[in-house]
């Protein structure tokens, strides 16, 4: 499940709630929504950060710079597919 499906299941939840449950799903949106920007953010900013060193690679195609590279990076898997997928690089062939 995606963070996106999890918030709309919480936030029609919340429309039935009442008290604690209300609040406690109040607050579980608001950590997940916090997280969710956490990810976008981190997802731009590498995405930005490797879009430079690729379009930058001097004598090598992309692929096969993103394949080396995406080795050696110690992001989230989530993210590296996001980002590969952003560059272009998911349809290339080989570049996993």
């Amino acid at each position: 499940m995606k963070i996106d499906d999890a918030i709309e299941i919480l936030t029609t939840m919340r429309e039935t709630a009442a008290g604690q449950q209300a609040a406690a799903l109040a607050l579980a949106i608001g950590a997940l929504e916090d997280a969710l920007a956490r990810h976008e953010a981190q997802v731009a900013e590498a995405e930005e950060m490797l879009g430079m060193l690729l379009d930058g690679a001097e004598g090598r195609d992309r692929a096969t710079t993103w394949r080396f590279l995406r080795d050696k990076l110690t992001l989230p898997g989530d993210v590296l597919d996001e980002v590969e997928r952003r560059l272009g690089l998911a349809d290339e062939e080989g570049a996993r």
